[in-house]
């Protein structure tokens, strides 16, 4: 899941990525860029919108997402329909170790928050 959404946003496929976010975390994106001042409506319009108000290019996307390996699964715990995932990932040689909340929407693993980064 983690690396379809880095493939998305090096990508610029911000409906992709968007895609993999649970509806809360879709939520989540749209007010933040709404309380930044931006009007949008949907994730995928205020991921784009946010990436081009401050000037990120498709090269730098692809750098930040599209360079690194895939993130190693250090440990998951399910309960129902909400899991929680813990990975290690390198962004920008950086090594980060993360933990995730996942909710199943429509039958899929979504992203829900970050829980925890440490690097």
């Amino acid at each position: 899941m983690f690396s379809s959404v880095d493939k998305a946003m090096a990508n610029g496929d911000y409906a992709g990525a968007c895609g993999r976010f649970s509806s809360h975390q879709q939520a989540t994106i749209v007010a933040g860029a709404n309380r930044a001042g931006l009007k949008v409506t949907t994730c995928a319009g205020a991921l784009s919108t946010l990436i081009r108000e401050t000037g990120i290019t498709r090269a730098q996307l692809a750098q930040t997402f599209g360079g690194g390996a895939a993130p190693k699964l250090r440990s998951l715990s399910v309960h129902g329909d909400q899991a929680t995932v813990t990975y290690t990932t390198y962004t920008q040689g950086k090594k980060y170790i993360e933990t995730d909340a996942l909710v199943r929407e429509g039958g899929q693993w979504k992203a829900d928050r970050v829980l925890k980064r440490s690097g």
